[in-house]
């Protein structure tokens, strides 16, 4: 999204694209995978509002970027009233879909 927020200067459209209802023409397919819709992932942020409108706002935004380049952590937003609730939220759903996806994994290569 953060990538999507700088080449299309829309936070709109940056949160179609994370969502994968629209593709950034200048990435290449390889590159991007939209979340399926049955995606956990895909289907909290599509439940909840709150983490909806935290997409859209610049504070929540810089956030994201300062994780993405590793300029922050995860714990250094806990005490934000903004921004700690909504990464807790997404933080839980990526831990549940990993944890997930390498129970998957194991019991293929069983």
């Amino acid at each position: 999204a953060v990538v999507s927020t700088q080449s299309t200067g829309n936070q709109q459209e940056a949160c179609a694209i994370l969502l994968g209802d629209r593709q950034e023409l200048s990435v290449s397919a390889e590159m991007y995978t939209p979340l399926p819709r049955d995606h956990g992932l895909y289907k909290l942020v599509m439940e909840r509002s709150e983490i909806q409108k935290a997409l859209l706002t610049p504070k929540f935004l810089d956030a994201m970027r300062d994780l993405e380049d590793k300029i922050s952590s995860v714990s250094d937003f806990g005490d934000d009233p903004d921004i700690g609730p909504i990464l807790f939220q997404i933080s839980k759903a990526i831990q549940k879909y990993s944890s997930t996806r390498a129970a998957m994994n194991s019991e293929g290569s069983a």
